[in-house]
């Protein structure tokens, strides 16, 4: 399976629990990813997201996303680390 296709597979609005607070957005900032091992096709794969970081920088706040997909039997295929910047409509809470 193309590398592509992984990564359009494992962004982090695929996810099922993927919302953005009202009145807000969010822009990519960095990306690292790994490829361990290849997919094949027809391999049934499983796709994990974790909010591994939040932080602020140069006033700005940040999400860091720890994406993993794994073969059925655990073999890891991408090790991706997603970093995105967030922005607020004037007057909303960024809370």
């Amino acid at each position: 399976m193309h590398r592509v296709l992984l990564l359009h597979m494992s962004a982090r609005t695929r996810s099922p629990c993927f919302r953005l607070a009202l009145n807000s957005g969010s822009i990519f900032a960095r990306e690292r990813v790994e490829f361990p091992s290849p997919a094949e096709v027809g391999q049934k794969l499983r796709v994990n997201w974790r909010v591994a970081e939040t932080y602020e920088k140069r006033g700005r706040h940040y999400q860091r996303i720890a994406i993993a997909i794994d073969a059925e039997d655990g073999t890891p295929i991408i090790r991706r680390e997603v970093h995105d910047t967030f922005f607020f409509s004037e007057g909303s809470d960024p809370a």
